[in-house]
């Protein structure tokens, strides 16, 4: 049987991974377009739970914000101690939503992970994550997203609101990535020795390396939903795919839920490197 589903029509558009119409046809009958009102150069829904929908936008000075829509009224969220334009949205699981915020220049811009209520923000700092920490994914009390060490070595994280629990998959010898997280099991991706990426499924006690058929030149998994996995793999010539993996071992019960298809991994990260790289030219 297979379990690889190829979706067809992805781009890429800055940090995230957006499913165009081809793509969505299977989900639901109706299309409406979401732009946020200051988002002039560009909106992106990243997560939906229940009614409320969050995503990000950039504005006339391309400056990255997080919005959070409830069917009537598009919210800004304002992350204390964010520079300005430079927020970014992760995941939603009921009122609860996570993200990343880069602080002000000093000496360089340093990635937060960030979670709120609906009333408050707290900064999630990873332990170990000295030089960035940032929330990808969000189910329940439990949120995942990766650090980065004293090295710069990218790790996967769990935590549950009280500890933070390192995520590092064995073969991931130079890097693992925790994007999204459902109930027991989480997905994301690894660098092997030969800085190829590999999605992986973690249920709590066990790696499985998803690898797409064609993915030659490396896959992505980016979220899960019950037995339901979505990602990217890059072909032969290097084209990016969207693809579905269904049939989850063990998998919880679907729920409404971060379904976030974002190119983490090219994305923030890259970026937070972009920007500590231009700080070291200066």
């Amino acid at each position: 049987m297979t379990k690889f589903k190829l979706i067809q029509g992805v781009s890429i558009v800055g940090f995230l991974m957006l499913l165009t119409s081809s793509s969505l046809l299977s989900i639901g009958a109706v299309f409406s377009t979401l732009d946020a009102p200051l988002g002039v150069n560009g909106t992106y829904a990243i997560g939906i739970s229940g009614n409320t929908i969050v995503g990000g936008y950039n504005d006339s000075d391309y400056g990255a914000y997080v919005y959070l829509y409830d069917g009537t009224s598009y919210t800004t969220l304002d992350v204390p101690g964010a520079i300005d334009g430079g927020t970014f949205v992760g995941g939603i699981s009921g009122n609860k939503i996570c993200g990343t915020y880069f602080d002000k220049y000093n000496p360089v811009f340093t990635a937060h992970g960030f979670l709120y209520d609906g009333t408050t923000y707290t900064t999630l700092d990873a332990p170990l994550g000295v030089n960035a920490t940032f929330a990808y994914g969000i189910s329940g009390n439990n949120l995942v997203g990766i650090y980065q060490d004293s090295d710069y070595v990218s790790h996967g994280f769990l935590y549950d609101g009280t500890t933070y629990t390192t995520l590092d998959a064995p073969l991931g010898v130079n890097g693992t990535y925790a994007s999204g997280i459902d109930g027991d099991n989480i997905v994301g991706s690894f660098y092997d020795s030969d800085y190829l990426f590999h999605g992986f499924l973690y249920d709590g006690s066990t790696y499985t390396t998803l690898d797409a058929p064609l993915g030659v030149n490396g896959t992505y998994a980016s979220g899960i939903d019950g037995d339901n996995i979505v990602g990217s793999f890059y072909d032969s010539d290097g084209v990016p795919h969207g693809f579905l993996y269904s049939d989850v071992p063990n998998a919880t019960v679907p729920e409404p839920s971060t379904m976030a298809v974002m190119g983490v991994f090219g994305g923030l990260v890259g970026l937070y490197r972009k920007r500590k790289s231009k700080t070291v030219a200066a």
